[in-house]
C-alpha cells in the first residue's frame, strides 16, 4: 500500500512550487564537492521536521479520500472511527519508515541538481530556499497539500505504481495553492528568482525530478506492507471484538 509513505515525495518537489517547462537535461560526472551542494539544496526541502509536518497534512488527506471509498465507506458506515483509528495507529509506522528513507531520497535529488547546475546556482538556489521566503513556501505547500490525485490512484488500485501524471498533478495543484497563500511581496520574490539562472534551472528539471521521486515513492517496501496491513487487521479485530462483548 505505497499511499502511506507518500507524505515525502511532495516535499521533495518542493523547490518546484514555481510551475515551469519541464525538460530533460544532459547530466555530466561532477565533483564531490558540487554533488555536496546538490545534496544540500535536496536536503534544505526536505529536512525531518518538513517531513514530519508533511506526514500529519498527508495523513489528514488520505482520511478525507479514504473515506470516499466504498469498502472503507461502508466500513466507516458500520464502525464510526474506524478509518481514524486505523491511520492513527499506522502514523508512527509511517513517520519512521518515511524519516528512514529520507536520505536515499536526497542522494538521488541532490545528483540531479548538482549534475545540471553551476556552483553558483547551487548557492544560489540554497540561498533562496533558506530565507524567509523560501521557508513560508514550504509551510504553505504543508498547508495546501493535495494530494488527491495520487490517493485516488492508488485507492482505484493498490498494487500499481503511482503514475507520474498523479504525481505532477498533485505538485501542481499543490504549488497553485501555496502560491496562493503567500503574501503579494513573497510572490513577487518568488516570480523574481524564477527568472534567475539558478529558478530557470529548477524549473527546466522537472521532468527529471518529478521522475525520481516517483521512482523512490514506488519502491516495493513488503516490510512496510506487511505491517500496515497487520496494523489494519488489528484495528478491525479489536472494533468487532468490542462491538461482539457489547
Amino acid at each position: 500500500m505505497r499511499v502511506l509513505p507518500l507524505a515525502a515525495t511532495l516535499l521533495a518537489l518542493a523547490p518546484l512550487a514555481v510551475p515551469g517547462m519541464a525538460c530533460a537535461q544532459a547530466q555530466t560526472a561532477v565533483s564531490p564537492e558540487h554533488l555536496a551542494l546538490g545534496h544540500e539544496l535536496a536536503k534544505r526541502n526536505n529536512d525531518e521536521v518538513s517531513a514530519d509536518n508533511q506526514v500529519s497534512a498527508m495523513l489528514v488527506s488520505a482520511a478525507k479520500i479514504f473515506a470516499e471509498n466504498k469498502d472503507l465507506r461502508e466500513l466507516e458506515k458500520e464502525y464510526p472511527g474506524a478509518i481514524k483509528k486505523m491511520l492513527d495507529a499506522m502514523a508512527p509506522v509511517i513517520r519512521e519508515e518515511t524519516l528512514r528513507a529520507l536520505p536515499r531520497l536526497w542522494d538521488r535529488l541532490g545528483a540531479i541538481y548538482a549534475a545540471n547546475m553551476t556552483e553558483q546556482e547551487l548557492r544560489d538556489a540554497i540561498a533562496f530556499y533558506s530565507g524567509p521566503v523560501g521557508v513560508r513556501l514550504r509551510a504553505a505547500m504543508i498547508g495546501d497539500l493535495d494530494m488527491k490525485a495520487m490517493l485516488s490512484e492508488v485507492l482505484a488500485d493498490p498494487d500499481k505504481n503511482i503514475s507520474e501524471k498523479a504525481l505532477g498533478a498533485s505538485l501542481d495543484s499543490t504549488a497553485r495553492g501555496a502560491i496562493r497563500a503567500l503574501s503579494s511581496a513573497d510572490q513577487q520574490a518568488l516570480a523574481q528568482f524564477a527568472f534567475t539562472p539558478a529558478g530557470a534551472q529548477i524549473q527546466r528539471l522537472n521532468a527529471q525530478i518529478i521522475k525520481a521521486a516517483s521512482d523512490w515513492s514506488n519502491e516495493a517496501n513488503p516490510e512496510l506492507d506487511a505491517k500496515l496491513e497487520k496494523i489494519a487487521e488489528d484495528v478491525v479485530a479489536k472494533i468487532l471484538d468490542k462491538e461482539q462483548s457489547k
